[in-house]
């Protein structure tokens, strides 16, 4: 058995764990498919929320793709609006607990998302007080779960 391993860092993802999410149905039909899983299924499958959450595309250009891409019956705005309200307000208890880690750690995020969602969410300068290392998709080019992005943040670490 080896022996313990000193931490350094404490990590969170962000939605989900730190902020609250809406059903993926809040983002509307994806043509046929109305329903939350069916929609997750698309989304976490696309190329075009894949190549948005790395920063390769903007946001009008993403919602227009989407809005296109998926039959979604609404303005390319309006989809925007909707991917907004989707995140919802960090997690009871969520400063509190953040704050009672050991003073000594550094405390960062590591997440999915877009600079838009990013920007935009309701809570966003909350979660911006609470994390000073932030390890964020769509400024670093790589998504979870692939290596390469956990390499990325291991070497900015040390």
């Amino acid at each position: 058995m080896s022996a313990p391993t000193k931490i350094d860092v404490v990590l969170f993802d962000i939605g989900g764990v730190i902020v609250q999410m809406g059903d993926f149905a809040m983002l509307g039909p994806f043509g046929d498919i109305r329903e939350s899983d069916g929609i997750r299924k698309v989304w976490l499958e696309s190329p075009i929320v894949d190549a948005h959450e790395r920063g390769l595309i903007e946001p009008t250009d993403f919602a227009a793709r989407m809005v296109e891409t998926y039959s979604i019956n609404c303005a390319p705005s309006e989809f925007l609006d909707r991917c907004i309200a989707w995140h919802g307000d960090l997690f009871v208890d969520v400063e509190d607990t953040i704050a009672a880690i050991d003073p000594s750690l550094r405390i960062g995020c590591l997440s999915n998302t877009c600079a838009y969602h990013w920007a935009n969410q309701p809570c966003a300068a909350r979660i911006d007080e609470l994390f000073e290392t932030q390890f964020l998709s769509f400024r670093m080019g790589a998504m979870k779960p692939e290596g390469a992005i956990y390499r990325a943040v291991a070497d900015q670490l040390d």
